[in-house]
Order: structure tokens, then sequence, then C-alpha cells
């Protein structure tokens, strides 16, 4: 394995609770941080925000603030199961909370002093969540990062060049133009996952569980049944018309060729295929352009877990953190 760090403000060991936040989901973990091998990743869980009618900004938070609680008791009890024995004492004792907001709960702005992002946090949410925090952490430092800096750096482990990265969450997509491993441009679009769920809902009388399953089918086969096939391709035309309209600018303003595109579970290579395979972004790169997936596997060499199915984001963070620490 190969490690991915940097500069030094922690011991070798130590363990952090990584939480992460997004408009459809919420997980926590627990890792280990690492100073010459690569971290590792336990105890994660992840759970799905229900998916309403539409999206209304406050009730969305009040079901981040329930899910918030949800993960960290699940991830508090495996901290104070480790604290138990003295081999795995360090594993569960907790010496800093990383928070990872994704859009809508963090805003960026173009800093005017230096080529990079300035952020900004949600702050009703920022103030529940160190509340929330402090049940399972104690006094244990708190940190708020924006989750796009930490798709930033784990995009380098495939590609080393400017590029668009796509991150698609629940109720919205987020659009960030990353130059090494640093975002200095970002615009966002108010759509999402949740999206294809109410057009399947609509459309095809389909719950979420069933969705998720097509989806999943579709990724299996690579195509969706034919009874479904209508309403999911309406919704990808949808989509990828209106990443097209969001990313043009950004494309032009720093010649992009390269999409990236960041989603949990299948989402991901589904969002990528429909991006190739539409018209509207052909036009978007008359010179030819790349649209790829990044994936659990592209990480594997860089962080150590057991999770059977690794949590992408959680393992995105896992490697940030552990760079901005170990």
């Amino acid at each position: 394995m190969t490690a991915l760090h940097s500069k030094s403000s922690f011991q070798d060991g130590d363990t952090i609770l990584l939480v992460d936040v997004a408009s459809g989901s919420v997980a926590s973990a627990l890792m280990q941080l690492s100073k010459n091998d690569c971290p590792k990743l336990y105890g994660e869980v992840r759970v799905p925000l229900t998916v309403g009618s539409r999206a209304v900004s406050h009730e969305i938070a009040a079901k981040v603030q329930k899910a918030v609680d949800e993960v960290l008791g699940h991830v508090g009890h495996i901290a104070a199961n480790l604290r138990q024995n003295q081999a795995t004492l360090q594993l569960g004792t907790i010496k800093a909370v990383h928070v990872y907001f994704g859009a809508p709960w963090v805003s960026a702005t173009v800093s005017h002093t230096h080529r990079a992002l300035q952020f900004a946090f949600e702050d009703e949410i920022l103030r529940d969540l160190y509340r929330q925090v402090g049940s399972i952490a104690g006094d244990s430092a708190v940190t708020a990062y924006p989750f796009n800096g930490a798709a930033a750096h784990a995009t380098r482990a495939i590609l080393n060049e400017t590029m668009l990265v796509c991150i698609l969450t629940g109720e919205v997509v987020e659009l960030v133009v990353v130059e090494g491993v640093t975002p200095i441009a970002h615009a966002t679009m108010p759509y999402g996952i949740h999206t294809i769920y109410r057009t399947l809902q609509s459309h095809a009388g389909l719950g979420t569980h069933a969705v998720q399953s097509l989806l999943t089918l579709t990724h299996q086969t690579g195509e969706p049944l034919v009874v479904y096939a209508e309403p999911l391709q309406a919704v990808a035309e949808h989509l990828t018309e209106e990443f097209v309209e969001t990313a043009t600018e950004l494309v032009e303003q720093f010649a992009i060729h390269t999409i990236m595109v960041i989603a949990d579970e299948h989402m991901g290579d589904w969002f990528a295929r429909a991006l190739t395979a539409s018209t509207a972004t052909v036009e978007l790169f008359p010179n030819g352009g790349v649209v790829r997936a990044l994936r659990p596997k592209h990480l594997e060499d860089y962080i150590a877990t057991l999770a059977p199915n690794p949590d992408l984001s959680l393992m995105m963070e896992a490697l940030y953190s552990n760079r901005r620490s170990a």
C-alpha cells in the first residue's frame, strides 16, 4: 500500500471521528492516522435521508440532525467497546472530530488573494452538529471541512491534471474545478439522486428501494429493464442537459477536457455513462473529452478498510484527514 499524507500535528495511531453530512445521507466512521503507512478506516455507517416529494431545506436539515444522532450512536458504541480492551484502547479513544459538509451546507467563493476557493458553513447545522458530537467525543476538537476538498485530494490517486469534478448527492450536484489538489472554481445545480427517485416514483410507481435495485441491475447489465427504460432515459437527459448548462462556463474558462464523477453506490457509473452518451456533452467537448467515475477500488492502495463494500466518501475523507493531520 502507498500512503497519501503530509504534515504532522497528531501522534501516529491517533483516532479521529469522521462525520459526513451531505444532502441525501449522513455517514460516520472512525479512522486511525498513520504517518508512514495507510490510514485505517473502520466502524463505517451511512444513513440515507428519506426522499420527500420535493426538496425543502428546513425539512432536509431536520432529517440530517436525526441521521447524525443515529450514526453517532452507532460509531460511539463501537468506540466504547474498543476502549474496553487494552489492546484496542487507542482505536476507540477519539482525539479529534472532522466533519465534512457537502452542498448546500457549505458555500464557496473565489479568493481575491490566491488561486483557490474560500468556504463558509451553514451556521445552524454547524452549531447543532458541534452539540451532537460532544455526546461521544467529549471535549475533542471539532474541525469542519468542505467535502470537495477531500474529493479534490482523492482524484489525484488516478489523474493529476486540471479537471471538473462532479459530485452527485441527494438534492444537489456540485461542480468543482480542481487544479492539482486544490478546488479553484465552483458551481451547483439543484438536482441530484433524489431527482431520479422522484421521477421513477411518479412515472413508474417505484419506491426508493425499487429504484435502487433498478439502478443496481442497470449497472450490472449495462441497460435498464425495458419497462423502465423511458423514464430512466428521460431523467438522464434532464440531468445531463442541466449539467452541461451549468458546466459550460467552467469548461470554457479553464479548458477542461476531463470530468470525474463522484457518487455513492452505482450512481457514479450511471451518471458517467449518461454524460458520455449525451449529445449535449459531445457539444461541450467538440475536440473530445473524457468522463470517468471514481470508484472505491481506485483508492484501495491508499487506505486500509475491512468493509466488504467500502464507502467512497468516507474513504476520501479519511485520506484527506490523514494528509492534514498525520
